[in-house]
């Protein structure tokens, strides 16, 4: 697997968000973008196609976003921006269940990602597709299935900025068989 290298996935995202002015709060937060504070980049790496997207798609957009690639068939982590936001994988088999149609688990128990985040009542399941969750101050989940791994995006506000941007970044690992 080679690294994308043509980012056009990103233009109609980063349009939209080049709309916000530096006088609102999104506007602010997007002013302030561009380094995500990691240096542990190994190109060498299995998953260095996964971990350059998620580079790519949430230090250009907003701070406030954690985000992480697993597996789809062992939940195996695979890229994760910040690096140590790791979902948990009991919640990731239940989000899986539920996307197969059983969803008994996760509407009991809720979305419980951890890794410092809240828990989120589960929103909407488009089945086979995606998970949404929301925590009742504004911020949720958004969780879509790949053809082969689970694209998580956890926001603390604007969810439809970020779950705009899940859906184009799951749309384009679809697109690169991932």
């Amino acid at each position: 697997m080679t690294r994308p290298s043509d980012k056009s996935y990103l233009m109609p995202i980063l349009d939209h968000l080049a709309s916000y002015s530096e006088d609102d709060e999104m506007g602010k937060c997007l002013a302030k973008c561009g380094q995500s504070g990691d240096d542990n980049d190994d190109a060498n790496d299995q998953y260095s196609w996964e971990r350059q997207v998620l580079d790519d798609a949430v230090t250009q957009t907003d701070k406030d976003i954690k985000a992480a690639i697993c597996s789809y068939d062992d939940i195996r982590l695979r890229a994760s921006v910040p690096r140590g936001f790791r979902p948990n994988k009991t919640t990731l088999k239940r989000i899986i269940a539920a996307l197969k149609g059983d969803v008994a688990d996760l509407t009991e128990s809720g979305i419980n990602l951890m890794s410092g985040t809240r828990q989120f009542t589960p929103a909407k399941i488009d089945r086979g597709k995606a998970v949404y969750g929301a925590d009742g101050q504004g911020g949720g989940c958004a969780i879509f299935k790949t053809k082969e791994c689970l694209l998580v995006i956890v926001y603390k506000s604007n969810p439809a900025v970020a779950t705009r941007l899940a859906s184009e970044v799951a749309e384009y690992m679809e697109e690169h068989d991932h």
